[in-house]
């Protein structure tokens, strides 16, 4: 289930009926909007009216204005992308509709790719907008902090972004500043002159001083917003408002001070003590304040509403006066007198009310979180447990783990369920270490192979989370003893989970080339999932049967299965359009195996299509494999090296098990461009050898090294190697597996001479591979297999004859022809060097009048360029322009 959206996080906070009108900012603001500046930053200490100023600039700016407050929950990247979606959606509600569903699936791609999305959804958008970040300095991650620098680096002119914080974010804003692309207020922008200071005290706090009282407010302050209206509240009690005697410098321990001093000791009694007690709160409402307060001389919902109306640095979070918040200061005085003034049972109770008010009102990450400040341990323990399932479900684990982290140690080992639980979000996490340590406190259970009840769904739960882990770490070994464990311990009526162990065994007879067995238990998985009517998983297991069936050499089978996935997936709307770029994939790669090239181009743009959307977190890593497949074949080696690469950093852990490492792909390639010191570099490092028992996995790279041998006239062993490849394939009925290695083993033979043996172990092959329509296995071998299928062509009788024709006509077109290149279809006009050169420079972040300088130019003649760039590249702007180019390879 999607993660619930905290609305009030999403309104832009109303402006005051009476406000200083700070026509000087607004006016640079509105010069840095007009100038094109990308980014807008707003970087001072609390108090100084950052969220005031930019409310009025919103008011005046004419443009929509979407906005995100920001706060210490804000830490995961799903999270936080899923806000920033919800935030661009209340002014524009389709956008990022895609990439938000996309956050809500367990497969979902990486961060960047939905962000590149949403990227291009924007610069689409007609009318240019804000969109503007609140509280920047609450969020305390590196992830996040490289994601909005991609954001602000590559953001199109139709956003401008906007960034309130208390200290200066982790973005490039010394480059932003050099290419005059950050409009920036600071505290000295700020902070009131004497003449506003005046306006402040005398409009706004309806406190008329004298003039000489102003300036030597103004002195004390120094400009400091908060510090005025501290001072003002103290004012207003006094009869004849006269200046204070204490000095005011704006150290926070002296503001501290005198918001006592000035401020609460001046409150009744019921309302110190409203104050004092929800101060534990962040955000407040009456029916949570009455919670915890049980006060019936007052209500809450009015005591709110009073403060504000006092100025008493509350701050309302919507526009219905629902949802508050205390000033940061203010609140900071309150928990001081909090510890004070109440007992720490006192303070302890006051954190289980809230608890308990989270819990009824589904909020479990903030009931867990008052549980553990109120050290009510066991309460956490029972809101962690109870909760994990639901925010598992809607991919919150990352936000429970960090609550449950704070539990002590000592509590979570008495819990054996709660170790399992994080150590199944440790593993989402990627800290399979930790999760296999959490997990070894519940193992003494394990043990228990007579028990019952409770006990026995532990000792299954464990078993399947230590699969899990065995199974990501490649020993496949416990993997299979852990899955069995599970068995043995889940009940019979919990189809989910034993088919969930099933498909971990599956999976394991997979990577041990046991395709036939993986299949059987793939096809149980995809029936036992249609019995319980999820459809969807149905779907998305698809891909991974058809790549077993091409294993086993079936072509036909895995398009068939694919199909039937397709027009399954028809029957779930448009949510199923986010898991099909595999199955398009899928078909255009096999339509590339036989050579035809129809159905190839049409899957292909299918495939690129939905892979826009894709939910599953492996795409780009499939699709850049498939990328260098194709480079490869048209010739372009490099461009194809540059794919692998590209893949391999887009690699997520999954359990699909790893038949062709990149870095073996590479190597064949090292082998093509007569490179065998890289070749030999890669065996070197995976410490492979001619005698090596061959294992599935292993499979291509020790075909790859029988090619490196073959490349260097080296063929002491290799024919031995890969006689026992053949025999282990046989016994596995692994067609695909026989037809790779009697392919390499004719190439040996017609390398060493031994022409009647080679034709003879060609024919096996052809034998094999001509009800399936194979055809790139044979091109791929180059000359010597030309000529090998020349020879049996000049037999007119012979069985194959057809087949062996139709080999050499593709041989033949292969030179005249080549396959589309991927993520967009051939430039009508190709660009020039110059051009090329300056989409290189453009896509490094430099302004028109720097590239004129670097290329010692005029400005006017880079503008043509551009105009000649984006008119052949068929985009509108710099971004597109970028993109697009990194799409087709030209940068």
């Amino acid at each position: 289930m999607p993660a619930p959206i905290l609305t009030t996080k999403l309104h832009l906070p109303p402006l005051r009926a009476k406000y200083v009108f700070r026509s000087t900012l607004l006016s640079k603001l509105n010069k840095g909007l007009a100038s094109g500046s990308q980014l807008t930053l707003f970087s001072a200490p609390a108090g100084f009216g950052k969220t005031t100023l930019m409310s009025e600039w919103a008011a005046n700016c004419h443009r929509s204005v979407a906005w995100l407050t920001l706060d210490e929950g804000d830490q995961t990247t799903a999270g936080f992308l899923g806000y920033l979606i919800s935030a661009l959606q209340t002014i524009h509600p389709a956008l990022g509709e895609a990439e938000a569903a996309a956050l809500h699936f367990s497969q979902n791609p990486p961060i960047e790719v939905l962000l590149v999305n949403l990227l291009n959804e924007i610069a689409a958008e007609p009318d240019p907008f804000l969109l503007v970040l609140d509280d920047y300095h609450l969020v305390d991650s590196r992830e996040i902090d490289r994601l909005m620098a991609f954001f602000v680096e590559h953001q199109p002119g139709q956003i401008h972004l906007v960034i309130l914080t208390r200290e200066d974010p982790s973005l490039p804003l010394t480059r932003l500043r050099a290419r005059n692309q950050l409009t920036e207020i600071r505290a000295s922008d700020l902070r009131f002159n004497t003449a506003e200071t005046a306006d402040f005290m005398n409009q706004v706090m309806g406190i008329n001083l004298k003039s000489e009282e102003i300036i030597k407010l103004d002195g004390q302050v120094e400009g400091w917003v908060a510090g005025l209206q501290l001072a003002g509240l103290a004012l207003q009690g006094q009869k004849t408002p006269t200046l204070l005697s204490k000095p005011f410098t704006g150290s926070n321990h002296f503001v501290l001070d005198y918001l006592l001093d000035e401020v609460l000791t001046h409150q009744d009694g019921p309302t110190q003590h409203f104050l004092i007690q929800t101060s534990i709160l962040d955000r407040l409402c009456g029916s949570l304040c009455d919670a915890i307060t049980h006060n019936d001389s007052y209500n809450s919902q009015q005591m709110l509403e009073t403060l504000e109306h006092a100025n008493l640095f509350i701050i309302p979070l919507d526009n219905e006066r629902g949802w508050f918040r205390y000033h940061p200061l203010f609140r900071d005085l309150l928990q001081k007198q909090l510890g004070q003034r109440l007992s720490n049972d006192a303070i302890s109770g006051l954190h289980e009310q809230a608890s308990q008010w989270f819990e009824e009102h589904d909020e479990p990450e903030k009931a867990i979180q008052h549980a553990i400040s109120g050290k009510t341990f066991e309460r956490a323990v029972m809101l962690a447990e109870a909760s994990y399932a639901s925010m598992d479900e809607a991919f919150r684990s990352a936000a429970w783990l960090a609550w449950v982290n704070k539990l002590p140690d000592q509590v979570v080992r008495k819990h054996p369920l709660l170790c399992i639980q994080m150590a199944m979000s440790l593993t989402d996490s990627g800290n399979l270490e930790l999760s296999e340590r959490y997990l070894q406190y519940a193992d003494p259970m394990l043990s228990q192979t007579n028990a019952e009840g409770e006990v026995h769904l532990l000792a299954a739960k464990a078993a399947l989370a230590h699969a899990f882990n065995a199974q990501l770490l490649g020993n496949l070994d416990e993997t299979v003893r852990f899955a069995n464990l599970s068995l043995q311990h889940t009940p019979t009526e919990d189809s989910f989970q034993r088919s969930q162990i099933n498909v971990i065994l599956g999976f394991t007879n997979w990577a041990n080339g046991n395709l036939e067995a993986a299949l059987n238990t793939m096809n149980e998985w995809m029936s036992s999932m249609l019995k319980l009517g999820n459809v969807m998983f149905v779907v998305a297991s698809g891909f991974a049967v058809a790549d077993i069936l091409v294993g086993l050499g079936r072509l036909e089978d895995a398009e068939k299965s694919l199909i039937h996935c397709l027009e399954l997936a028809k029957t779930q709307g448009l949510d199923a359009e986010n898991i099909l770029a595999h199955h398009y994939l899928g078909l255009a790669m096999i339509s590339h195996e036989r050579n035809n090239e129809t159905t190839f181009k049409k899957f292909l743009q299918k495939a690129e299509e939905t892979g826009n959307i894709s939910t599953l977190p492996d795409w780009p890593y499939r699709y850049g494999l498939a990328q260098a497949v194709i480079y490869e074949t048209e010739g372009d080696l490099e461009r194809a090296l540059v794919a692998l690469d590209k893949a391999q950093t887009n690699y997520t852990v999954n359990p699909v098990p790893i038949l062709r490492t990149t870095n073996a792909l590479k190597a064949r390639i090292h082998i093509k461009q007569n490179r065998l010191n890289k070749a030999h570099d890669w065996v070197q490092k995976q410490r492979l050898s001619i005698s090596d028992d061959v294992t599935y996995l292993s499979e291509f790279d020790h075909l790859t090294l029988a090619r490196l041998h073959i490349q260097e006239g080296d063929f002491s062993g290799v024919s031995d190697m890969l006689g026992r490849m053949l025999i282990a394939a046989k016994a596995q009925n692994r067609k695909g597996s026989l037809l790779e290695i009697l392919t390499t083993m004719s190439l040996i033979n017609d390398a060493q001479g031994n022409t009647t043996q080679a034709l003879n172990v060609i024919e096996q092959a052809l034998t094999l591979a001509e009800p399936e329509s194979y055809c790139r296995l044979f091109i791929e071998c180059g000359e010597p297999m030309r000529k090998m299928l020349e020879t049996l062509s000049i037999n007119q009788k012979h069985p194959l004859k057809r087949y062996v024709n139709n080999l050499l006509t593709a041989f033949s077109e292969v030179k005249n022809k080549t396959s589309p290149s991927f993520g967009a279809s051939v430039l009508v006009e190709p660009l020039t060097d110059r051009e090329i050169e300056i989409l290189r420079l453009i896509a490094q972040g430099f302004s028109n009048e720097e590239i004129s300088r670097q290329l010692y130019v005029v400005i006017s003649t880079i503008k043509g360029h551009n105009l000649r760039i984006f008119d052949k590249l068929q985009v509108k702007n710099r971004t597109e322009a970028v993109a697009k180019a990194r799409e087709i390879g030209l940068i």
